[in-house]
C-alpha cells in the first residue's frame, strides 16, 4: 500500500497523531480545509529532460499557477512559509511567481521574504509570509554552505540584476516581460509554466545561454 511504501523511506512519520493522509488534489484540498501549516512543500515531481526539451511546454501546469500560489500563502500560519522545488532553467519565472503572490498578498518587498540556494540542477525556493530577519537568512545560508548546496537568492545578495529587478521592483510582470526568455507568470487562464522559449525568432546565441537542448534539436 501507499503508506508501506512510503514507512521504508520515512520510518514510523505517517504513525503521529497529527499526520493524516489525503490523497486528492492538493488545491482542492487547499479550497476545502480551514487548517493553517508552517510549511507547504510544492516538490519537484517532473523530469528534467523533457522539460528542457519542450515535451511539457502544452502541458497544463495548475499547481504552479499564481492562483495556486496565493492559495498557498493564504493558508500559511504568520510564520509559515512554502518550499517551491524548481530546476534551475525554470528558478527565474520561479521567483516572479513569487515575487507577485507575495505582492498580491500585500506585501511591499517581497525579497525581504525570498531565499534559495540549490544543487545537481535544481533550486529550492523558500517564500516566508513573515519577512526574514538577518539571523535567519544566516542560518538559511549556513545550512547550504554545510551541505554544499548552491545559493541562488537571499535578501542581501539577489545573484543576477533580473532576480534583483523582479523582486523589488513594484510591476513584476513588466519586469518579467523584459527577460530575454519567456517568464511570464502562469495563471489558471495560461497554466503553461513550462512554456519558456524565447521572444522572437532565436539566434544561436540565444539557444546557446539559455536553450541548449533546442540548439541540440536545431543542429539536427
Amino acid at each position: 500500500t501507499l503508506t508501506d511504501a512510503a514507512h521504508k523511506k520515512l520510518g514510523e512519520a505517517y504513525e503521529h497523531a497529527e499526520v493524516h493522509v489525503s490523497v486528492e488534489d492538493p488545491r482542492g484540498f487547499l479550497r476545502r480545509t480551514s487548517l493553517r501549516f508552517r510549511t507547504i512543500v510544492f516538490p519537484l515531481h517532473d523530469t528534467q529532460v523533457p522539460a528542457a526539451l519542450g515535451a511539457l511546454a502544452a502541458t497544463p501546469s495548475p499547481a504552479n499557477t499564481i492562483e495556486s500560489l496565493r492559495a498557498a500563502l493564504d493558508r500559511l500560519t504568520p510564520d509559515g512559509v512554502i518550499l517551491v522545488s524548481r530546476w534551475d532553467v525554470d528558478f527565474d519565472r520561479t521567483l516572479a511567481l513569487a515575487a507577485l503572490a507575495l505582492r498580491d498578498d500585500g506585501v511591499a518587498d517581497p525579497s525581504a521574504h525570498l531565499f534559495a540556494c540549490g544543487a545537481a540542477r535544481s533550486t529550492g525556493l523558500l517564500v516566508s509570509r513573515a519577512a526574514l530577519d538577518a539571523h535567519e537568512v544566516a542560518a538559511l545560508r549556513a545550512h547550504c554552505r554545510k551541505h554544499r548546496l548552491n545559493e541562488a537568492f537571499a535578501p542581501d545578495q539577489a545573484h543576477g540584476v533580473l532576480r534583483q529587478r523582479l523582486t523589488t521592483e513594484a510591476d513584476v510582470r513588466a519586469v518579467a516581460a523584459s527577460a530575454l526568455g519567456d517568464l511570464s507568470v502562469p495563471t489558471d487562464d495560461r497554466p503553461y509554466y513550462f512554456a519558456s522559449v524565447p521572444r522572437g525568432k532565436p539566434t544561436l546565441a540565444v539557444l546557446q545561454t539559455s536553450q541548449q537542448a533546442l540548439l541540440v534539436l536545431a543542429a539536427v
